[in-house]
């Protein structure tokens, strides 16, 4: 049986665009994901750490029979593989890749890799709520509600919508 995850995408180093069209290619060449579908471009200033580069952000829904922590060890091999460096919390990266939902599921799971679902930051980010309410606009975030809901309290957050599209 296939689930249903939501993977945010982020890049603001090297060609972020390129950046995450590869990670887009290698989800969908994987073989263990089935791509469904895949947001516009957003452009988006950082939070926590602002002094870096503006990030390019776009949300994909897969469907897989991976576990959620199978697709999160997916998407870490596909961050070392394009040479993702974790040098300090918020740092600026060539990729992040982050499972934000998986099906209804709401829990703690404990790794190697950890891993709270929905991701605890789905809510409170414009650059993830966006392109998620384009790809599914009656999306429900499990154990929160209607992620439309949740844009109103972002709106100070400066996001732009981009014109770049991918070519899946």
């Amino acid at each position: 049986m296939s689930n249903k995850a939501f993977i945010g995408l982020g890049s603001n180093e090297g060609n972020p665009f390129q950046n995450i069209e590869k990670s887009i290619k290698i989800l969908k060449t994987d073989g263990t994901l089935n791509l469904i579908t895949t947001s516009s471009i957003y452009l988006s200033k950082p939070i926590g750490y602002e002094n870096q580069p503006d990030f390019m952000n776009a949300v994909c829904c897969v469907k897989s029979e991976l576990s959620p922590l199978l697709i999160l060890k997916k998407l870490l091999s596909i961050e070392n593989f394009l040479g993702r460096k974790r040098t300090f919390k918020n740092a600026p990266r060539c990729i992040d890749l982050d499972l934000l939902m998986y099906e209804n599921i709401q829990q703690k799971i404990d790794g190697p890799p950890s891993l709270i679902l929905p991701h605890p930051e789905i809510h409170k980010r414009a650059f993830v709520l966006l392109p998620l309410v384009e790809i599914q606009p009656d999306c429900i975030i499990p154990g929160l509600g209607k992620a439309m809901d949740f844009i109103k309290n972002c709106k100070e957050q400066e996001i732009y919508l981009t014109k770049k599209k991918f070519s899946l």
